[in-house]
């Protein structure tokens, strides 16, 4: 089991997204908080996803700072059956109801329409 707290901030057009990964301790609440203020500042109106698919165990204070975010309409995730099993604690909704992945994406995949524009083969 991972206890160390880290988290990963994907920034995309279409939406903000937190990985977080280990134990949501009552000091990474407190982290998470700070970084929401500086993050929610450029939010606008691109959705917030939480990616909880890699976390350990979540302190009752991180549950709350979560459970926040999710009435203020982010989107938590988690593709393993403990990770949804702990969203499904702080969100009230069953665990398998829970979202493998958000539904609005951090990056769009580039399409091109000719995948050889210089003349390559």
């Amino acid at each position: 089991m991972n206890t160390d707290f880290r988290y990963y901030l994907h920034d995309g057009p279409d939406a903000l997204s937190f990985e977080l990964s280990g134990f949501l301790s009552e000091r990474a609440a407190c982290e998470l908080e700070q970084i929401w203020r500086s993050a929610s500042l450029n939010l606008a109106q691109r959705s917030l996803i939480v990616d909880l698919s890699y976390v350990s165990d979540v302190h009752p204070a991180a549950q709350t700072v979560l459970r926040r975010w999710h009435e203020l309409g982010a989107q938590l995730v988690a593709k393993f059956p403990d990770a949804k099993l702990l969203v499904s604690s702080i969100t009230g909704e069953a665990p398998e109801q829970v979202a493998a992945s958000p539904r609005r994406q951090t990056w769009r995949p580039i399409q091109a329409a000719n995948p050889f524009p210089f003349g390559g083969s």
